[in-house]
Order: structure tokens, then sequence, then C-alpha cells
């Protein structure tokens, strides 16, 4: 999660077509009770000491203090993530439909069963 916001500065986009998808492959049958948890937790997360000292083992202590000793970080880092899981809040409703729409959505060339 960590390197999200970074992805987004690079152009990464997320493909909201393969969500429904995705949703399947871990099956996850509360996905929007999961995403609404998400987006309220991002800010003390993103704040959170134990946050901090995790993504240190991924990034080094170079990268890792380029972007969280940099006053400001945790609040875009925070916001960044914050509106793309709202962004994904929004469209979701669309991408998978009702709420039990992931439970149905298959693979191209899967059978319905």
């Amino acid at each position: 999660m960590w390197d999200i916001p970074w992805l987004l500065t690079q152009g990464a986009q997320l493909d909201l077509s393969l969500l429904g998808y995705k949703v399947a492959d871990y099956g996850v049958h509360d996905y929007r009770a999961r995403l609404d948890r998400a987006i309220f937790e991002v800010p003390a997360l993103a704040a959170s000491s134990a946050f901090i000292r995790q993504v240190r083992r991924f990034l080094g202590s170079g990268h890792h203090k380029m972007f969280f000793a940099t006053q400001g970080y945790a609040s875009y880092f925070s916001n960044a993530l914050t509106g793309l899981l709202g962004g994904i809040q929004l469209t979701s409703a669309a991408v998978l439909g009702a709420e039990d729409a992931a439970n149905l959505k298959q693979h191209p060339g899967d059978e319905l069963g």
C-alpha cells in the first residue's frame, strides 16, 4: 500500500474493469464494508509509527527518509490513498453492480455454475 501514491505520480492507473475479478479471486464477500473501513482507517494508518516502521523494511533507510521524513508526506500519502479508494468506492457500484455481484463475477471463459 505504501507504493500506491508513488505509482500514481508515475502515471499508473487503476483498471476498474478488473475489480470484480480481483474481488472474486480473493473470495471477498464484504467488499464494500472493507472498502469503507479502509477509507476511514487510512489517515490514522498513514500517521502511525508502526506503519512507518514497517515500510522502512521495504524501502531501505535512504528512500524511507526521502519520503516519510519529508514534512507533509504523511498527509500527502493519506490524501492520495484515500482519494484513490474513494474513487473506487464511487465507481465500483457500476463495475460490480449489486452488493453480491462480486460473487457472481467470473473470468472470461468460465462457465456459470
